[in-house]
């Protein structure tokens, strides 16, 4: 019995320990280069509440992306921030949960990171509309007219 248990542990500590692949803890949507492959990578990592036609994203995971054994019992950090384009009569579907808020620090510098590189594919017009749940450091930054929601999510 004590050997059964030694080598099932050995083999645990093993398993937990080696991995021939790094980690992924961060995935940026300029490496995706077309609409359709930053799309699809978002919908994997998000909940979809709608379908949505062009993303951009920086998302980072202290876990990683990928299911390894060795990250099971570490805690987690997520920093997700993302920008999306939708249909305007899909906005409403997204903002379950959430209350309209003045405009705060919360809102200041990362939306416009995020779209820097290809501004030309985000064009915003109208005045935009501010977000954010209760008790939660999730915000939201909607411009409606055209369909455009931007995202913060930390999670500890």
């Amino acid at each position: 019995m004590n050997r059964l248990f030694f080598t099932v542990s050995v083999c645990c500590i093993m398993l937990c320990s080696c991995s021939d692949e790094e980690i992924k803890k961060e995935l940026y949507s300029l490496n995706y280069g077309t609409k359709a492959e930053r799309v699809a990578t978002l919908k994997k990592e998000i909940e979809v509440h709608s379908d949505f036609e062009n993303a951009e994203f920086l998302l980072y995971n202290s876990k990683g992306f990928t299911f390894h054994v060795n990250t099971f019992y570490l805690p987690e950090y997520r920093d997700y921030r993302y920008v999306i384009k939708l249909s305007p009569e899909d906005v409403d579907n997204w903002l379950k949960g959430f209350e309209k808020v003045n405009p705060s620090e919360s809102f200041e510098e990362w939306p416009d990171k995020l779209i820097r590189i290809r501004r030309d594919e985000w064009p915003l017009q109208s005045t935009p509309e501010y977000y954010a749940m209760e008790n939660e450091m999730v915000y939201m930054l909607v411009y409606r007219k055209e369909g455009v929601i931007f995202k913060k999510s930390i999670s500890l």
